[in-house]
């Protein structure tokens, strides 16, 4: 008995069905990786991006903090230095300085009239210019101190005055 042969159908074969599949599978895949790389990388950016906004503000925050620690504390050094220049001033002058101060104006009072002479002379005669004159004037105080005052002129000058703030007590 002859068998007949059985008509070949022609059918894909599997092996290749199933390596398209797998090739097409592959594929997909391959660019899902891709897509997801890139938000990967997006997303690294941004929070790349918000830690130096954060970092930032940390800072200007710090920076504030700080800024605002040391305007408290100038404000605290001024209330205090005003406290102290208010105190001292409230309390009076010491005796030292009262005495300076009546001798210096008594000084100023008796030199006066040399001063005003020396202008005068000054405007009246006209000495070269880089020619100086000077003179010594011995002052008594009302307390005995003795100042000694050299005033010097120059001709088309200002006065100069110098003062020799050697203080002896004259007895």
């Amino acid at each position: 008995m002859t068998r007949t042969p059985e008509p070949k159908i022609e059918r894909p074969s599997i092996y290749t069905e199933r390596v398209t599949d797998w090739t097409n599978k592959e594929l997909q895949l391959n660019r899902l990786h891709e897509e997801i790389l890139a938000k990967r990388e997006s997303l690294l950016n941004c929070s790349l991006y918000y830690l130096r906004q954060q970092h930032a503000r940390q800072s200007h925050a710090s920076d504030a903090y700080v800024a605002e620690r040391r305007n408290n504390k100038f404000l605290q050094d001024i209330i205090t230095t005003q406290t102290t220049l208010q105190q001292e001033a409230d309390n009076p002058p010491s005796p030292r300085l009262t005495t300076l101060l009546v001798n210096y104006w008594s000084m100023v009072r008796s030199m006066k009239p040399v001063w005003d002479e020396t202008l005068n002379n000054r405007t009246a005669t006209s000495t070269p210019r880089n020619v100086s004159q000077s003179s010594t004037v011995h002052n008594h105080v009302a307390n005995g101190d003795s100042y000694v005052m050299k005033y010097c002129h120059v001709a088309n000058d200002k006065c100069l005055v110098m003062i020799n703030s050697h203080v002896a007590n004259v007895n």
